[in-house]
Order: C-alpha cells, then sequence, then structure tokens
C-alpha cells in the first residue's frame, strides 16, 4: 500500500472534511476521494460511512490506529537512515601482537586521529593466521603494522609495487632471545650470518609481526633463516614455547620486559652490526570510503582525490 494514501488518510480522518482535507493536502477534492476509495478497494471493506454526517467505521478507526504506528515508525527508519548515510564507516586498526616503541606510536596515531576526526568511529581488531595483505584486502582490516629489515624507502617502495600505502612509524634494533645452552649464547656478540643453520622461531597458527623483518634481513646477508614453526594461538604463548631448541628474533624493547626477564634460563644477544634493526610501518589499502579517505589525508598529510 502507498506510504502516500496513508498519510492522506490520516490527514482526512482529522477532520472527516474532504474540502479542507484537499486544501491541506494540496489535492483536489475528487483526487482525495479517489484515493480513499483506491483504499477500500485494496482493504475489500468500507472506511468512511457516506451518511449524511461524515463518519470512520469501525474498520477505519481501525485502520487509522494502525496506520500511525505504521507511519511512525516509516518516519522513524527516514531518520536512522539518514543518519547512517551521514555518518562515517568504521576505521578497523590492527590490534598489536607485541608491545614495543612501534606499538605506543601506532596507538598514538590511532588517538591523534580519533582527535583529528572524532566523527570516525575506531575499532581495534587481532589478525589471526592471515597474512597482513590477505588481512587487509579481505578481512575488513583497514589499517595495520607491518615490521620489516632492510633500507626503509624500499620498504615502503615495495608495498606500493603492491598496491598498499606505508607509513614509517618507528624502528629499533634487533635482538636474539635464545635458550643458555644454545651455541649462540657463548658469543657476546653477533652477526646476522651467525644465524645461518639456526632454527629461529616462528608462528603457524598467528600472524607473526616479525618475521618479514627475519626473511628481508637475512636475504640482505644472502641466506633464507630455517624457520621453526610452533602452533601456539597467542603471541605470549609462542614465546614461552618450551622444547622447541630455537632462537626469537624481536625487537629491542623485549630485553626490558619483564615477562621475558623471568625465564632465567634465557639470554637476550645483541648484533655487532648497528644496522640491524626492525622498522615498523603503518599500511593501508587505497582508500576508498569517507573514513579512510579522512585517514589516508592525516597520515600522509595531503588530500586524496
Amino acid at each position: 500500500m502507498d506510504i502516500t494514501r496513508m498519510r492522506e488518510f490520516q490527514r482526512f480522518a482529522c477532520s472527516l472534511n474532504f474540502t479542507q482535507a484537499s486544501i491541506e493536502l494540496n489535492l483536489s477534492q475528487s483526487n482525495l476521494s479517489k484515493h480513499i476509495r483506491s483504499i477500500e478497494l485494496e482493504l475489500g471493506c468500507d472506511l468512511i460511512d457516506r451518511g449524511t454526517r461524515i463518519s470512520l467505521t469501525p474498520a477505519g478507526n481501525h485502520f487509522l490506529s494502525r496506520t500511525s504506528h505504521i507511519l511512525n515508525i516509516y518516519d522513524s527508519l527516514l531518520e536512522e537512515c539518514k543518519v547512517i548515510k551521514n555518518s562515517k564507516a568504521e576505521l578497523v586498526f590492527q590490534d598489536p601482537h607485541i608491545v614495543d616503541e612501534a606499538t605506543e606510536a601506532f596507538c598514538q596515531m590511532a588517538e591523534d586521529f580519533h582527535q583529528h576526526a572524532p566523527s570516525v568511529p575506531i575499532r581495534f581488531s587481532r589478525i589471526r593466521k592471515n597474512s597482513l595483505e590477505n588481512t587487509l584486502i579481505k578481512h575488513g582490516m583497514d589499517v595495520a603494522l607491518a615490521y620489516d629489515g632492510g633500507d626503509i624507502q624500499s620498504v615502503i617502495q615495495k608495498y606500493e609495487s603492491n598496491g598498499f600505502f606505508a607509513k614509517y612509524l618507528a624502528s629499533e634494533q634487533a635482538i636474539i632471545w635464545c635458550d643458555n645452552d644454545s651455541e649462540l649464547a657463548e658469543k657476546s656478540l653477533l652477526t646476522v650470518s651467525d644465524l645461518k643453520g639456526v632454527p629461529v622461531m616462528a608462528q603457524s597458527r598467528e600472524y607473526d609481526p616479525c618475521r618479514e623483518a627475519l626473511l628481508t634481513t637475512c636475504a640482505d646477508y644472502g641466506f633464507k633463516p630455517d624457520l621453526c614453526f610452533c602452533q601456539a594461538d597467542i603471541f605470549i604463548d609462542f614465546l614461552y614455547a618450551e622444547g622447541h631448541g630455537g632462537v626469537y628474533f624481536l625487537p629491542e624493547s623485549y630485553a626490558s620486559d619483564r615477562r621475558l626477564k623471568i625465564k632465567r634460563n634465557r639470554s637476550f644477544l645483541r648484533f655487532k652490526d648497528g644496522d640491524v634493526k626492525i622498522h615498523v610501518f603503518a599500511v593501508m589499502c587505497q582508500p576508498e570510503n569517507e573514513s579512510q579517505k579522512l585517514f589516508y589525508d592525516f597520515l600522509f598529510g595531503h588530500s586524496s582525490k
């Protein structure tokens, strides 16, 4: 049934006067009468007693009551849709897997953007086993943290060549965390080449933030690391894994993490080469909706087209 016809009947019922109602509705009296008659034909009953004194029939009174309820719901629905249309899409940020300097920079960036664009809702979500790129493209993540090694500008160009935008956030020296009885523990300082043939721990169930940095770093030295995969559901369980004999490639800030320092059977080792660093970037896809475009403009300091 046409909503407009309902409104016309409601207006007529207020005065029970075709002349007055037609003037208020800016309709001819004959058209108003035809519209109400069409409702009656659709319902199969009379809504108006057209006797000497016009009045609503019992069906007309019931129809008026239900119509008022329907129109109130319809009007509320229109307003809700307008609010949704004018609101901005939610931005989903990666919930960081590890706690380091980059995490602080990433969360500060999200907080600064919220102050810059308070109308844009923000939510944090965890990357599971999917790769960072797959999560951004297929799983509804708008902004993620990427850990990488090598030259900063080269990393940015690598992401751009794959259709992403990367913003450098922070860098930390890389360190190795290993069992005290490991051969590496006998060295006071390491070189990247010392990792050749040494199993390096990697997560298989969860997204592993440092794996890409490890792979890039070893590639710069001409070899691939031997990855030892650990099935752990959360990162701290991965760090506490026992019996694998592998070493961990981590940001230096982990050397002060109390959760790791209490593992007395493990030591932190540093590299001789001060250029063995883990770089961290905020990565996003090509902006499509208004919220993504606002964040892109905020992050890179210019207007997106």
